[in-house]
């Protein structure tokens, strides 16, 4: 892998050693930070060669040897740790320098692998340099690196030629460090042309191990400046699955892992301010050049993880271990907390989420690009292939993130000048589900600064502290070492000019407001101090500004009405004491109801900004219910004493009214509500001779008003029903029918017998025989319990049909060219007799088919000079149902020519080795040989083949009689494409109003196709969909006929199928009024009467699952409704039709019978479908056998 221009980037060895995590630990500070504690400013730098002179540099190693230009120190490993860099130079005033100008004496380092290089060079803070200014490095970016003089007020201000001699210390800060990128290369420190070289000793990459473990990581990377933070380490878990692909088991904790440090000042200044670094980070790993594991010593980088947000929770102070746990488990993964003690220490905590499982944080969430192999690769020494990086790449997209996996915190202190001791206690807890935390780790830990000057002999310190009201430091201080007068070393120091600092949110006290914590003495503006024997210690105080808030209370009801604002206000920082808990409880108290409070629970704390909260109340509504009483009454009537007494069913209405609580006005009345959404039906109780007007009074839906229904009682009438039996299959066409009624014991009307016998006629019109009928009675009998009922017995009408066909021997003769004699056939009829029974269609008995002859004759082959037979005869045989071939071959004397045709299409041989012409060897083909050769070709193109491809033909007879001549003639089947018709009928039969029976209703549609076909076999290749010319067939209202009533008031609009649809309107007569029994309005002539009465509409109520069949109607015989458009012909075929031809010709014969035949269910029959499905099917394949038969003997006669 190609490692060139890689920045640079803090190392970190993957062994577990606590000085590597360390070291990945700065890293980490700087990834998150940002860090550059002293960004450039906004002046003019000069040119150091312009204004600097006598400059000498020197490097001091922690171990303590002194560095000069040129020197090489030989490392005991691969870090460098430096103690100090001392410089000294003479500042020359050139006339243009001024009070902020800035010299900048630049630095290089390379061949660097610690992002946190800076704090070897510098204590990260402005070091002053008398009577000139201050000096500070800085690190904008690696290739920008310098130690940077500021020039201050007093050198500014000398004339031109002033000098003055400077000799500074920049401290390293503890624990800083440069780490080897290559280890087979110095580490090279440039400062203004003078050289120091670090010589490391070469890399060795042992494998490292070790179970899941967690570190905890301090550090100093400035004099004021302290990190702490934690990070965790796991070899074996990429060991194993870098190795066989399984992570195993490693001790990964599998609940949520949870760190809480409290840190405390041991010594020097207090803390400033403390936070937590907001991206989680982990480290890239070190693995092995094959892939397979992970190795010691060998460096890495640093990865944030910005596209997880921080969750910042805010705590009480002196919060306990089980607060924080609860808090941040709550919260989630990177949940933190910064917590000020009321001792002056800090908690700081932070949940790392979960470690394994779905919810763990992988490297996919750091690099999701998938490429965590590649990427980690230009930081290692070791260089791997892309190819065993990408198998890196797939592996570690969804591991775990571990090594080095953490976070860091800040802690920044008041002074640079002291050394700052804390002591940290870390606690790790592993945190499951249950919220059960156990105790990972306890950890003790101290670290501290490095001051970032030390006082020279003869000087003493000014200090000057920025403090609070409460004598809290809240800003840097500011201190100088100077010379004071009689030190008997050094000229007199001039005065350290104190100034007072601009500080967010606070005030200057500009009176006497002396705090007996703080030492020194109080300062209340900005002057100069002169340096004196002893140390001197001042101080500012700063006042919190007044900060503001306002909590309103808002009623979401009337649209946002502010019903009451509360104002607060306090010190910046301070927590008010102010809840909303009374205010919402007095509201409440008025009708309100809470929706919303984002007033913190604990108070608002006070800042810069007037903060607005608000309490959002609606009104809160109460329900009341009301109800109202309905009921439905049946009245009954007309049987006198006997009369039943009234049936009453009562319901209950309900609806609920919701009223404002605040305005006591309804806000809101809800629909009623039915207690029960119908009545039952209540069946009219029975009355010994008498008779409802209504059987039963339906169901109905509860309404909100009373509801009365009457039931009239009347005196019974007798009637006199009829059956209908079919004697042929059983079954009764009608069962006690209505054919009359009236009063008991009275005669007959005398149009009864007329009706009785246009029923019968009505039947015998559709193919029925009567067998025998009762005769009716003279009068009605008294009994009402059971009605009189004649019987009229039926038989099917049959005919006799004779059928006929024909089949045939056809040899056929080849090979003589124009000499071949002509196909011999002979033909024999068949033919059988069929019964047919002229109701249902079927045929009832069938007859064998018989020919007219047994056998077919035998047959001589034809003498053609020249020319022998083969065979020489076809013998006599049995005449049977299909047509026979028989081909005899001639065969010229001499040398032959033969061809031989061949269908491409279905892939066979029509005719092989045929002959063509015969003559003596070496003569000229005769000219008619190319003749017949054509007639060949023509006679299967009139067949309907397409020539695809033909030999020529030789010019001469060769010479060898063992094998002949062959041509070979290749073909494919032509296509033709037809259109075809279907015409489809909805006819309305109407029945039983005698000669005033209206003519059938016929509706015509027509579904047309094309249909491409093969020429050759005649089958069906493709076709297109059928389309109908029509949608819908129209309504048809049934006319109306005097004295009749039809059952079926108008046929439905239908929507056009492909087959035939026939209804059925019967009608009935309309009985006349019997005077002394009139007739109810409500009491229909026959009650309970079926509706579809039709005499050919036969019904056998005992088997119900048997379907009613239409009377076939008087249609001439017909092939089918299809037109064809074109018809193929096939003169010349040699060969039987296939069986996949014959399977399609009767599926289109199917089609066809089926389309035409009349024999359709009524639509509105409550029948079984089935049966009918079944009939129509029987009658189909009858039909298509026939018609099949039929077009074969059409082809064999053409």
């Amino acid at each position: 892998m190609n490692k060139k221009n890689i920045p640079l980037h803090h190392g970190i060895h993957s062994d577990i050693l606590k000085k590597k995590i360390l070291a990945f630990f700065a890293i980490g500070c700087m990834i998150f930070c940002g860090i550059n504690l002293n960004p450039q400013r906004s002046h003019a730098y000069t040119d150091p060669y312009d204004a600097l002179s006598d400059l000498s540099i020197s490097v001091t190693t922690r171990s303590g040897t002194v560095m000069n230009n040129g020197d090489v120190f030989n490392l005991p490993a691969q870090e460098v740790n430096l103690k100090q860099v001392d410089l000294a130079f003479t500042v020359t005033q050139d006339g243009t320098l001024k009070a902020g100008d800035k010299i900048r004496i630049p630095v290089e380092l390379t061949n660097n692998a610690n992002a946190t290089y800076y704090a070897n060079l510098g204590s990260g803070v402005d070091e002053t340099m008398q009577g000139i200014g201050s000096i500070r490095f800085e690190h904008p970016a690696p290739d920008k690196l310098a130690y940077v003089i500021t020039i201050n007020s007093d050198f500014g201000s000398k004339p031109a030629g002033f000098q003055r001699a400077a000799a500074v210390t920049q401290k390293a800060a503890t624990g800083a460090n440069f780490k080897a990128k290559s280890s087979k290369s110095n580490v090279v420190l440039k400062i203004d042309g003078s050289t120091f070289s670090f010589k490391p000793v070469p890399r060795q990459f042992p494998k490292t191990s070790g179970p899941f473990t967690s570190y905890n990581i301090l550090n100093s990377t400035a004099a004021n400046l302290i990190h702490v933070g934690t990070s965790l380490g796991d070899a074996n878990y990429y060991n194993n699955l870098l190795g066989t692909g399984n992570p195993g088991e490693t001790g990964i904790p599998h609940g949520q892992f949870i760190v809480i440090k409290r840190v405390k000042v041991t010594q020097g200044s207090e803390i400033l301010k403390a936070n937590i670094k907001p991206n989680m980070i982990t480290s890239t790993l070190t693995i092995s050049e094959d892939g397979t594991y992970m190795v010691k010593g060998d460096t890495s980088t640093s990865i944030a993880l910005t596209s997880l947000a921080p969750k910042n929770i805010t705590l009480p102070a002196d919060a306990t271990d089980e607060q924080i746990i609860s808090a941040l488990k709550s919260a989630g993964k990177n949940a933190r907390a910064v917590i000020k003690n009321s001792d002056g220490t800090y908690t700081l905590a932070t949940n790392l989420g979960k470690l394994r499982g779905p919810d763990a944080t992988t490297y996919h969430d750091f690099r999701p690009q998938d490429d965590f192999g590649t990427f980690g690769d230009q930081f290692q020494e070791i260089d791997r292939t892309d190819a065993v990086n990408n198998i890196l790449n797939a592996k570690l997209a969804t591991a775990s993130a571990l090594q080095g996996f953490g976070v860091s915190a800040e802690i920044r202190f008041t002074s640079a000048s002291e050394a700052n001791h804390i002591s940290s206690v870390s606690k790790h807890y592993d945190v499951p589900d249950n919220g059960s935390a156990t105790l990972f780790k306890n950890e003790n830990n101290t670290v501290h600064t490095t001051p970032s000057v030390a006082r020279s002999a003869g000087q003493s310190k000014i200090t000057v502290r920025h403090v609070d009201t409460d004598g809290h430091e809240i800003e840097v201080q500011d201190f100088k070492y100077g010379y004071y007068p009689g030190n008997g070393l050094k000229p007199t120091s001039p005065d350290f000019p104190a100034a007072p600092k601009t500080i967010a949110d606070y005030t200057l006290v500009t009176e006497a407001n002396s705090i007996a914590s703080v030492p020194g003495t109080q300062l209340t503006a900005g002057g100069n101090i002169a340096f004196e024997s002893n140390d001197k210690n001042f101080y500012f105080v700063y006042a919190r500004n007044k900060s503001k808030a306002e909590v309103a209370y808002i009623d979401d009801t009337t649209g946002g009405t502010v019903l009451h604002t509360e104002h607060l206000e306090g010190t910046y920082g301070s927590t008010s004491t102010y809840r909303t808990t009374d205010k919402i409880n007095e509201y409440k108290n008025q009708g309100y109801e809470k929706v919303s409070d984002n007033y913190p629970a604990g108070g608002v704390q006070f800042n810069a900004q007037l903060q607005k909260f608000e309490v959002h109340l609606k009104h809160k509504e109460v329900e009341s219910t009301e109800t109202k009483n309905v009921k439905l009454t049946v009245r009954y009537s007309g049987a006198g004493s006997k009369t039943p007494p009234d049936n009453v069913q009562n319901a209950v209405w309900t609806r609920k009214i919701k009223t404002d609580k605040v305005t006591n006005a309804v806000t809101e009345i809800l629909p009623w509500t039915p207690d029960k959404v119908m009545y039952n039906e209540v069946p009219s109780p029975p009355v010994a001779g008498y008779m409802p007007d209504l059987q039963t009074v339906p169901a109905e839906a509860v309404t909100q008003s009373d509801i009365v229904r009457n039931v009239v009682y009347t005196g019974q009438i007798q009637k006199v029903t009829y059956t209908v039996i079919d004697d042929t299959d059983g079954s009764k066409l009608k069962d006690k029918e209505p054919l009359v009624s009236g009063n008991s014991d009275k005669p007959l009307p005398a149009s009864t017998q007329g009706d009785y016998d246009n029923i019968i006629k009505s039947y015998e019109d559709n193919n029925y025989v009567l067998v025998s009928k009762d005769p009716l009675p003279a009068n009605f009998d008294d009994d009402t319990t059971v009605d009189q009922n004649v019987t009229v017995h039926l038989r099917h009408k049959t005919e006799e049909k004779t059928y006929d066909k024909e089949s045939k021997l056809t040899v056929r003769y080849h090979g003589a060219g124009s000499k071949t004699p002509p196909d011999d056939v002979q033909k024999v009829r068949w033919s059988r007799k069929v019964e047919i029974d002229k109701v249902t269609g079927a045929e009832t008995e069938t007859m064998p088919w018989t020919p007219a002859k047994n056998s077919y004759d035998e047959v001589l082959s034809p003498v053609i000079p020249g020319y022998t037979a083969d065979p020489l005869k076809v013998p006599a045989e049995t005449v049977t149902q299909d047509d026979i071939y028989r081909d005899v071959n001639y065969r010229g004397d001499g040398q032959h020519v033969t061809y031989t045709v061949i269908d491409e299409t279905e892939n066979k041989t029509l005719e092989d080795a045929s002959m063509l012409v015969s003559g003596p060897s070496d003569t000229n083909l005769p000219a008619s040989a190319h003749t017949d050769y054509e007639q060949v070709v023509k006679g299967y193109e009139n067949q309907g083949y397409e020539l695809v491809s033909k030999d020529s033909l030789p010019a001469k007879f060769d010479n060898d009689t063992a094998v002949d001549q062959n041509v070979k003639i290749r073909l494919k089947h032509g296509t033709k494409i037809e259109a075809e018709e279907k015409n489809v009928t909805l006819t309305v039969h109407y029945h039983g109003a005698g000669n005033q029976t209206p003519p059938d209703n016929v509706q015509n549609a027509k579904w047309t196709r094309s249909v491409t076909k093969d020429k050759v076999t005649g089958s069906e290749i493709s076709a297109t969909q059928w389309i109908s010319d029509k949608t819908n067939y129209d309504k048809v209202d049934s006319p109306v006929v005097p004295g009749y009533t039809a059952d079926i008031e108008s046929i439905a609009q239908e929507t056009v199928t492909m087959l035939n649809i026939v209804k059925h309107v019967n009608y009935s007569l309309i009985p006349a009024p019997n005077p002394n029994n009139p007739t109810n309005p409500n009491n229909p002539h026959n009650p309970g009467t079926p509706k579809n009465p039709a005499p050919n509409t036969p019904v056998t109520p005992q088997t119900p699952g048997k379907p009613k069949l239409d009377p076939p109607q008087k249609t001439p015989k017909a092939k089918g409704d299809v037109k064809k458009k074109s018809k193929n012909k096939n003169p010349v075929a040699r060969k039987k039709v296939s069986k996949t031809h014959k399977d399609a010709a009767r599926q289109n014969k199917k089609r066809v019978r089926i389309s035409g035949d009349p024999w359709q269910p009524r639509t509105g029959d409550n029948t079984s479908i089935v049966l009918y499905v079944g009939l129509l099917i029987t009658a189909a394949l009858a039909l298509a056998i026939t018609l099949f038969m039929r077009k074969r003997k059409r082809n064999k006669n053409n």
